[in-house]
């Protein structure tokens, strides 16, 4: 598949739009501080699969509650994948044009109009109906979004792409505890945002899906675009994807 053709698959128009996202369940989102990463510079992909036994034994620490970071957060844990650890290579920080460029080269998609819109983190903080009409519509501090599910949400860009926000906050509340009993009594996990370990790992699989799909002319339906890392806070991190549906036909 050519990188011209995902510019054609992944443009929606009102009907689309309608058909295949729940655009009238909407919400609000509001900008607060931390650094968008990207995961491609020119057509090399920052993230790869670590194979020293290192990464196996550090994948297996993830087990433990987050004690060893403060007494405090004894009984709290974060995500844990069998798998070994990834690592990002984090490259010299571009300027704007070249990050849109390098996307331009490998999805043949204009990121112009898709740049502004997660250049800096977006937290979901209301839904539409709950808003005051006297917010400022035109303010950069606050976007509208569909909301999917109960951590996602989904903006679109001004020539019609869908973003996917994997981890943009637990409904309105943030990021915050909550007791997992099916797992066990005292078992606390971060709900509403991804970590570093279950966010590469998405973009990787992501990327991979890619590559041998279209070895056989097929595409996946979503493309890693890149994560934020949000300021202040120790864990949350989330998942930038160009998303191809929200629902399937008749749901």
């Amino acid at each position: 598949m050519e990188a011209n053709d995902f510019q054609h698959i992944f443009t929606f128009d009102e009907y689309e739009k309608f058909i295949f996202f729940n655009s009238s369940d909407a919400g609000i989102l509001k900008r607060v501080e931390g650094d968008y990463n990207k995961v491609y510079e020119k057509t090399n992909f920052l993230i790869s699969q670590n194979n020293d036994s290192d990464s196996i034994l550090f994948a297996q620490t993830r087990n433990e509650s987050l004690k060893i970071l403060d007494e405090k957060y004894n009984n709290i844990y974060i995500t844990y994948i069998p798998a070994k650890e990834l690592s990002y290579m984090k490259s010299v920080k571009n300027n704007d044009e070249d990050i849109k460029k390098d996307f331009l080269n490998i999805y043949g998609i204009n990121f112009d109009k898709i740049f502004p819109l997660i250049e800096k983190p977006l937290l979901k903080i209301s839904h539409i109906s709950n808003i005051d009409n006297t917010l400022n519509e035109n303010s950069q501090d606050f976007l509208e979004c569909v909301l999917s599910g109960r951590r996602s949400s989904i903006l679109f860009s001004e020539d019609n792409h869908a973003i996917r926000l994997k981890g943009s906050g637990n409904n309105f509340n943030g990021f915050q505890l909550g007791e997992v009993l099916m797992i066990g009594p005292n078992h606390f996990e971060i709900f509403g945002c991804q970590f570093k370990n279950t966010c590469l790992r998405e973009q990787y699989i992501c990327y991979n899906l890619i590559e041998r799909l279209n070895e056989s002319n097929f595409f996946c339906g979503n493309l890693p675009i890149g994560f934020w890392k949000y300021d202040n806070q120790f864990l949350e991190w989330l998942n930038l994807e160009m998303n191809l549906k929200e629902q399937t036909l008749g749901n």
